[in-house]
């Protein structure tokens, strides 16, 4: 008898092919994940939600203003945001240390239970920590915090959309 096992998304090949890639990020975009994973400094993976609470968006976006004010947010102008590199802009400017504390606290804010779990094996290893950023790698905590944002901004236009479709319409005559 002939198998007839579909492959898995994990099982398929994957490419190489720039094009894909910038189409599965607009994908991305269009319709958010509802989940991402990351993996602490210890090599735990924790499975985080892609959305959260009114209160915690508010929190989030506060520390983005926040970022926006300093001085190196000027670069911010210079980098090539096209194609969904915000995630590749915030990695750059994390080199900065007010930049990095300022998604460590956004991603805290986002993702007490991973950091929960992350700063207890930090303490297990006796391993002292400031914040997210001493348990977790820039790019985790960027991979944490973008798909918040691209659900954001997903459902803000299809809200825009709707509300652009039931608004009456006025005649020159």
């Amino acid at each position: 008898m002939k198998d007839t096992k579909t492959a898995s998304p994990a099982e398929r090949p994957t490419t190489t092919d720039p094009s894909l890639d910038q189409f599965r990020k607009l994908l991305d975009v269009l319709d958010p994940p509802s989940e991402v994973e990351v993996s602490d400094r210890f090599g735990e993976t924790h499975r985080l939600a892609a959305s959260v609470s009114a209160r915690q968006q508010i929190r989030i976006l506060r520390e983005f203003e926040r970022v926006k004010e300093l001085p190196i947010a000027s670069e911010v102008a210079s980098l090539d945001l096209g194609g969904g590199a915000v995630a590749g802009a915030l990695v750059a400017l994390a080199s900065d240390p007010e930049v990095l504390s300022s998604l460590a606290s956004a991603f805290e804010t986002a993702h007490p239970a991973a950091v929960r779990a992350a700063r207890n094996s930090a303490t297990e290893s006796e391993i002292e920590v400031e914040d997210a950023a001493d348990l977790f790698a820039i790019e985790e905590l960027v991979a944490g915090l973008v798909p918040l944002f691209g659900r954001l901004v997903h459902r803000s236009a299809s809200a825009m959309r709707a509300l652009d479709g039931a608004s009456p319409t006025t005649s020159p005559t």
